[in-house]
């Protein structure tokens, strides 16, 4: 009975109870249809006087004692070609637990790289935490993530071997670990040239990720709940950041918000009136006399590339800052 649940787990039923004894039967009688209609039955590949003669019981039942024996060994015959199952899944294919002898038969040594893992979270995805229910750190468990590269290794093996010692055959292993090459990035380089030799250009692929603001409301909008004060945990404050750092790339000459918080402070893009690339950064506060500015100096803030931009606040005197600044 149960459900399966910590709080409602499964519960043994006595076998002297109707459900223990019901669910017997129901299991026997299935047992016994599929037997006599198993084609494959050893015991059916006897002559019919022998099947039909009463005082060949015993014999029968060793009969199919033999068959159920090899049964077991077929179980593994069947398996044998599951190596040559390149699939993706992990509960397809090649078993999991045969992944490392298969790579060291191929030549490759693999290894877990998980020696500082517990062993809960390695083995089930789960933390042991101190309290009575362990807290469920992933639905995969590592062990599983590490054979999921193993098969990944063994599936692009064909590859690596006629990539070896390019680049390609770097790019595709590390791709194995799930790392893209706008992360970790390899270069390759085949040497000096000898004199009045041309020189080689090497291309590279350049990434930068970043968000894209469009539509009415095209400015990054720091809300005025944004920085709220913690109050759980061992280390309750209610201190605001002093610093805000972004980087922005404009495209366009035109003047333009680029972060503001609700209507306290902001940092915008000017423009400076000429037919050029150039303009000013500028910090807005607003205070009891109205909004006051300051500009930076002219650069060319709108040549298409991205600057980086750094808001500090330092105390003027003695005291400290405000939890509401």
């Amino acid at each position: 009975s149960g459900q399966g649940k910590y709080s409602y787990p499964y519960i043994l039923y006595r076998t002297s109870q109707s459900a223990a004894t019901d669910w017997y039967s129901e299991q026997l009688l299935s047992a016994s249809a599929y037997d006599r209609a198993n084609k494959n039955r050893l015991k059916g590949h006897l002559p019919m006087f022998v099947q039909d003669d009463d005082e060949n019981n015993v014999f029968l039942k060793f009969v199919d004692m033999i068959g159920h024996y090899f049964d077991d060994i077929w179980v593994f015959i069947k398996a044998m070609t599951d190596v040559h199952d390149k699939r993706d899944k992990l509960t397809e294919g090649i078993a999991k637990d045969l992944l490392k002898p298969v790579a060291q038969s191929l030549g490759w040594s693999v290894h877990d790289g998980k020696d500082l893992i517990s062993l809960p979270r390695y083995m089930f995805g789960m933390e042991q935490t101190g309290s009575e229910k362990p807290w469920e750190y992933s639905g995969t468990p590592e062990r599983d993530i590490s054979r999921e590269i193993w098969s990944r290794i063994i599936n692009n093996m064909p590859y690596f071997l006629k990539t070896k010692g390019t680049s390609r055959a770097i790019k595709g292993l590390i791709s194995c670990y799930g790392i893209p090459s706008s992360i970790l990035r390899v270069l390759e380089y085949g040497g000096p040239k000898l004199p009045g030799q041309p020189a080689d250009f090497m291309i590279t692929r350049k990434f930068t990720k970043a968000l894209k603001f469009f539509g009415a409301s095209n400015n990054t909008y720091v809300q005025n709940d944004t920085w709220e004060a913690v109050t759980l945990g061992d280390a309750p404050t209610d201190r605001h950041p002093d610093t805000v750092e972004f980087r922005f790339r404009a495209v366009t000459g035109s003047n333009q918000v680029l972060v503001r918080r609700g209507n306290d402070w902001a940092i915008r893009l000017k423009d400076n009136g000429s037919v050029d690339n150039r303009g000013h950064v500028s910090f807005m506060l607003s205070g009891s006399r109205g909004y006051l500015e300051t500009s930076s100096s002219n650069f060319p803030v709108y040549d298409g590339e991205f600057w980086s931009v750094m808001l500090t606040r330092t105390l003027s005197g003695s005291g400290a800052f405000l939890a509401g600044d």
